[in-house]
């Protein structure tokens, strides 16, 4: 169930140290070298840069765009799991190298979870449980990734549909 699956994903980020929510997250992001954001993410397709991380905490002057992550000195920063809506589409026309939420994470070295699609909180939520619990067992980021994809292939009708919009890349 989705309170069952939050409650064991909270858990989990404790874990990986730094979940991505409130306003204080740009300061934050490079203080840990594991960021995580289960949410929604809202895509502007006209105004790519203007795409945005929504947290409950957050007011609109608080969000965080992708402009403001460009060129953000991560440093410390290795891996970071964006479970939320189309954090590395290009829904917009324009140049093969188009600005969506996990581009700056990219560019600057992080190994990058992302989603192509739009996808259901509950399946975000799930991935990211699976995907932590491979994390922590295995110790590596892509088969991690690999294992946490095969398991989503196995659950319900109501997950194994959106196992094709996560993608790993760094």
């Amino acid at each position: 169930s989705l309170p069952e699956a939050m409650a064991e994903l909270l858990e989990l980020q404790q874990l990986a140290q730094l979940a991505l929510a409130g306003p204080d997250v740009l300061s934050q992001l490079d203080t840990h070298p594991v960021a995580i954001f289960s949410g929604h993410a809202v895509e502007d397709g006209r105004r790519p840069e203007r795409s945005y991380f929504a947290c409950d905490a957050c007011v609109p002057s608080q969000r965080v765009e992708a402009r403001q992550l460009i060129g953000a000195p991560f440093k410390t920063l290795r891996l970071t799991v964006l479970a939320a809506c189309s954090t590395a589409s290009r829904a917009s026309p324009g140049p093969a190298v188009a600005l969506n939420l996990a581009r700056p994470f990219v560019a600057r070295g992080s190994a990058v979870v992302a989603t192509l699609a739009p996808i259901p909180d509950a399946v975000a939520a799930r991935f990211n449980v699976l995907f932590l619990r491979q994390l922590q067992e295995t110790r590596h980021p892509a088969l991690a990734f690999d294992r946490a994809i095969a398991r989503l292939r196995e659950l319900d009708d109501s997950v194994r549909p959106y196992w094709a919009s996560f993608a790993f890349t760094t």
